[in-house]
């Protein structure tokens, strides 16, 4: 089709006779395209590609569209014509509804993240049929997939555009020009494209449609091209069933990639069904050289801190358990197993692991040690996989059957006669593989059991080992791969895969030489699977599937060194054990909050393997986690009894209303009896008195005027002056605060005693109110009834006929002294009366934050419920013990003070922190107690116990070789550190200097980079605010602090961002350049490790 036009693109134009153009549909940078009334008057799109058709541009489209024409496939956008219109390359197709790119932007202004996932997958099922279908019939990549090239037809999707559409048949099929960068894989930014490149394209498109988010951040061009070569995606968006199937679709080596594009989309239907299919490689390793580049010394860096956690604060069901599965490796990774149950077998009912556990080993002592522990009833069972070595006549008999093709035939045929792997990683993994089957289905059945229940909480995964024995080491990279397949087919996706490897310090010493010769060839191992284009291959003999880089579970690998100075320092077991056990009980939150915070790195920067480190000390009083639980639940309970219950007080107010009135004598004649004698003892004397003052008057008023005769006024005048001496007189100012004090003092008895509550008190001191509101009113009625100075000036009237002028005044006086004081009499109640409506405010404040306490404490469950009664009858006996002491040590501070005048109303957080330090140790006290009674008296747990340390005590000097076998030497030397004696405690003791904490916790491989956080975590306010103030003395640094109940305080130094290439070039100086011992020591002969170990550029050659 070629024809010559020169009107301007516009709607009613008509390129082609017949296809007049009605509306613009999309304009791109390529070109645009057109609806147009084709003849019958069908709808079809015209599309003008920008450039005149001999351009580079259009000639590339032309190319494909030769290439396209002779293809028909339901879900591949029909083509119609294609042809050159005024030196213009022009295509008619089937007119879209709208591309998947609408689709997800109408989606996303409705507020929702993308495209529902049901819908989405139906779509790229289709668009999966259509490449599928293009690469096997005709070896064809479309290579621009992307949303605005899917478009929606009749409901489903087809596949448009093929402007970059290649045959991969032509040796000069390759590419860069004209990509779509975003969506583009890694090979064809070399020029490479392959079958499974379009897969990749629509792996990063599913992420964005579905999630609103894509796998690569860049924003320019050479960001993207470097992310898609060199980074592996970010996955996190994605639900977690997807991200297996993402990665695999992802992965930079297109061979690892799903054999078509419609298996990609079917895995992500059915996540559980999915299969991976062992790949492998065929290289024989040479064994006679190494990788240069490793050599050299580390550079000091300057160690950055990481941002604070905020106040670090725990927001924990104190009754929730987390689901672990603990995988131990070797001999270390049996000390750490040891070390977690014995802490668990110590505890009581409430325990806050449920324990899944596997030791796999290569050696019999260890093994039957975990299997006499099975037999005690205290220790949560372990599954045991021994995978003993055979001899190498064994192996010889298997090498026909291909399942050894992995190992190289010198460890085959070189089995030591002890049938032990001495140290020689090759050789653990030689067993690991022989026993295949048998370890894959022992961690299948934990897994399966891991995830039944329908518990929210999301299982965690340790491996534990060592990276400086032979067995160990030398099955470790196998097995935490093999665990992340198994999660991912059993619906755990969401399960992290946390690996605790112990090592020998990085310091010279001939007697660690093949430790650290191990520790070498292991990480140079950990350096190539690290790469985000080598993903794990699986072993086919053994049955092992392959892993993607993207799914690869070492990127939570932590490396625990030993402190070789200080022989004080905690041991790698006992950091791990202390790890695990913190994560487990309580920290889980605050440690994933601290794995996930890290320095952000430029979107540019090449990916460089790195690795974390941690160190944990002890600071204060060991604790029970029991306390987590039954502290809160001490403290509730008695706020519930202090609190008391308004139906029993209403019931018991008035009996402790009498017994309050009799004991304080209150009684309002007695207050006006008080007052009537400092007016004057007897009428005669008050009379005299009246007289005397009435003289003293007349003689003054005599001074100033003729007139000499006192009227009504001057009399009131002289008694309210009078009234206002008495009043100031000690006897009266006093009654009424020794009347208070009383009632103080007999309320504070009783609350003292326990004999009341604040519910009880407030109700009785309400009756009380009322009595002396009656008397204040009796009183008031009687000093009405004498009346005020007009019944005097009736009197006065009266009197006027007596001759005697001063007999009449004293009598008015009289009369107006008897009025003041039972006026004043009912002033001195009222004031009672305020005294005491001001302990019932108080007390009511102190209620309201007793209630708001033990609501919170209650954690949303009854009140009433106490977890005192689920532990052992030994332990419950002491809830009564435990709340009354925790009575008598805070009542005179908490209930006592708030009934003084002056107390101010105490806060509901700060009166729970007071009660929880308080009850802490006297919770822990009484579990301690109990623990040195129920360990005396449990014969089967000592046995199992004495029982396991007889066999450890007999281990040889090397427990499966090399430098695994002195951590393993004897169970009571590391891993029993956590035994409890008689008196339930820990044998090791704290770290009393904080100077010495900071400096045995900071982790050594901080001296080779990476950046830091400190944590400090205690168990009570007081703890918190005492550590705290005396680690800030020697840290000047970020600091999070966290308050756990019933933990014990901690210093926490976790390190991250640890380039691998710098402790491998550490650990290639310490073996003094003999870089031949590491390479025989890799365990693989069928991969290149030294193609896959290059340095990448980003980090510094030493």
């Amino acid at each position: 089709m070629t024809a010559t036009n020169t009107r301007k693109i516009c709607a009613g134009y008509e390129p082609i006779p017949g296809y007049v153009l009605e509306k613009l549909v999309g304009r791109g940078g390529f070109g645009e395209v057109w609806r147009a009334d084709a003849p019958g008057g069908i709808k079809k799109a015209v599309k003008f590609v920008f450039g005149a058709h001999d351009q580079q541009r259009a000639a590339r489209e032309l190319k494909s569209l030769e290439r396209i024409k002779g293809v028909s496939h339901p879900f591949l956008l029909t083509l119609e014509r294609f042809g050159i219109v005024d030196d213009q390359l022009v295509i008619v197709t089937e007119l879209a509804d709208r591309s998947l790119e609408e689709v997800f932007r109408d989606h996303r202004e409705r507020g929702s993240c993308g495209i529902p996932r049901d819908k989405l997958l139906s779509h790229l099922m289709d668009a999966a049929d259509a490449l599928d279908y293009l690469h096997g019939s005709y070896q064809l990549q479309h290579l621009d997939i992307k949303p605005g090239n899917l478009l929606v037809v009749g409901g489903h999707v087809k596949v448009a555009d093929f402007g970059l559409l290649k045959d991969l048949r032509d040796d000069q099929c390759s590419v860069v020009g004209g990509l779509t960068p975003v969506y583009a894989p890694p090979e064809v930014f070399d020029g490479r494209p392959s079958l499974h490149s379009d897969q990749y394209s629509l792996a990063v498109m599913y992420q964005e449609l579905l999630t609103g988010t894509r796998p690569f951040s860049g924003r320019t061009i050479a960001q993207l091209a470097t992310q898609h070569v060199h980074n592996a995606p970010d996955l996190e968006p994605l639900p977690p069933s997807d991200r297996p199937a993402a990665a695999r679709a992802l992965e930079k080596n297109p061979e690892r990639r799903f054999s078509d594009c419609r298996s990609f989309v079917e895995a992500l239907m059915n996540p559980r069904g999915r299969v991976s299919d062992p790949i492998g490689c065929n290289t024989e390793l040479d064994n006679d050289d190494t990788d240069p580049e490793f050599a050299g010394e580390a550079n000091a860096r300057q160690i950055e801190d990481l941002p604070s956690l905020g106040d670090g604060r725990i927001q924990r069901d104190g009754r929730a358990v987390s689901k672990v599965l603990l995988v131990a490796l070797g001999g270390v990774g049996a000390d750490v197993l040891h070390d977690i149950r014995s802490r668990i077998g110590s505890l009581h009912s409430a325990c806050p692991i449920q324990l899944h556990s596997i030791l796999i080993d290569t050696d019999e002592a260890s093994i039957r040690g975990a299997r006499i522990g099975n037999g005690c009833d205290a220790l949560p069972s372990c599954e045991v996989v021994h995978i003993p070595l055979r001899t190498a006549a064994d192996y010889r008999d298997s090498m026909s059957t291909n399942r050894l093709r992995t190992i190289s035939r010198r460890w085959i045929y070189n089995v030591p006669r002890s049938l032990s792997t001495e140290g020689m990683r090759p050789l653990g993994r030689l067993a690991l593989v022989d026993h295949g089957q048998k370890v894959t289905d022992s961690l299948r059945r934990a897994i399966e059991q891991l995830g039944r229940g329908e518990s929210e909480t999301i299982p965690k995964v340790f491996v534990v080992g060592s990276l400086c024995g032979g067995t160990g080491s030398g099955i470790y990279l196998d097995v935490v791969h093999l665990l992340r397949h198994l999660l991912d087919t059993n619906g755990l996706e969401q399960s992290k895969v946390f690996s605790m490897l112990a090592m020998k310090g990085m310091v010279h010493d001939p007697a660690l030489s093949l430790a650290h010769h191990d520790a070498h060839s292991t990480l140079i191992e950990m350096n190539h699977y690290l790469q985000p284009g080598n993903g794990y291959p699986g072993d086919e003999g053994a049955g092992w599937p392959s892993v993607p880089a993207a799914r690869t579970p070492l990127k939570d690998a932590y490396l625990v060194a030993s402190n070789e100075f200080d022989p004080d320092a905690p041991s790698p077991v006992q950091v791990i054990g202390d790890y695990v056990w913190t994560d487990s009980t309580g920290a889980d939150s605050l440690l994933e909050k601290a794995r996930s915070i890290d320095v952000e790195a430029s979107s540019s920067q090449v990916f460089t393997p790195q690795v974390r480190s941690v160190g944990i000390v002890p600071l204060g009083v060991f604790r029970r986690p029991e306390e987590e639980i039954l502290t809160p639940a001490t403290v509730r309970h008695l706020l519930l009894r202090w609190l008391g219950h308004p139906g029993e007080a209403k019931l018991n107010a008035p009996l402790l209303h009498k017994r309050l009135a009799r004991r304080c004598f209150f009684d309002g004649d007695l207050v006006s009896g008080i007052i009537s004698s400092a007016f004057g003892s007897a009428n005669t004397h008050r009379h005299a008195e009246i007289e005397r003052r009435l003289a003293e008057m007349s003689a003054s008023l005599t001074e100033h005027s003729d007139d000499h005769v006192l009227g009504m006024e001057q009399v009131a005048a002289m008694v309210t002056q009078w009234a206002n001496e008495v009043m100031h007189l000690p006897q009266v100012t006093r009654f009424v605060d020794d009347l208070t004090q009383q009632v103080t003092r007999e309320l504070s008895a009783r609350f003292t005693h326990n004999s009341t509550d604040v519910t009880t008190a407030i109700e009785t001191l309400g009756l009380f109110l009322k009595e002396i509101g009656a008397e204040s009113a009796r009183l008031r009625s009687q000093a009405e009834t004498l009346g005020g100075s007009e019944d005097a000036n009736c009197d006065e009237r009266k009197c006027s006929c007596q001759s005697d002028e001063s007999m009449q005044q004293v009598f008015i006086a009289s009369r107006l002294v008897t009025h003041t004081i039972y006026r004043l009499a009912a002033e001195q109640v009222e004031r009672f009366a305020r005294n005491v409506n001001g302990m019932v405010s108080r007390l009511g404040d102190l209620a309201t934050s007793f209630a708001v306490a033990i609501s919170v404490l209650a954690e949303q469950r009854d009140a009433t419920d106490n977890p005192w009664d689920e532990m052992p009858a030994q332990v419950a006996a002491k809830f009564e013990h435990t709340v009354s002491e925790l009575h008598k040590a805070c009542v005179s501070s908490i209930i006592v003070r708030s009934l003084g005048k002056n107390a101010m109303p105490i806060d509901p957080t700060a009166l729970e922190q007071r009660l929880a330090d308080t009850a802490s140790p006297l919770v822990g006290s009484a579990l301690a107690v109990c623990c040195a009674g129920s360990i005396s008296q449990s014969h089967s747990f000592d046995q199992a116990t004495q029982s396991l340390g007889d066999v450890t005590a007999v281990l040889p000097t090397q427990h499966g070789g090399g430098d695994e076998g002195t951590s393993t030497m004897a169970i009571s030397s590391e891993s029993k550190s956590f035994d409890v004696d008689a008196g339930g405690k820990r044998d090791d003791q704290p770290i009393t200097s904080m100077a010495t904490a900071l400096q045995m916790a900071r982790p050594s491989l901080l001296d080779y980079g990476g950046v830091q956080r400190l944590i400090l975590s205690v168990g009570t306010h007081s703890e918190q605010v005492r550590l705290e103030a005396e680690l800030r003395q020697f840290h000047n640094g970020a600091l999070t602090v966290t308050v756990i109940p019933g933990t014990t305080a901690k210093l926490v130094h976790e390190a991250q961002q640890i380039q691998l290439c710098d402790v491998i070039a550490r650990l290639a100086t310490l073996n003094a350049g003999n870089a031949q011992v590491s390479t025989r020591l890799l365990t693989r002969s069928d991969i290149d490790w030294r193609k896959a170990n290059a340095r990448p550029s980003a980090v510094a050659t030493k």
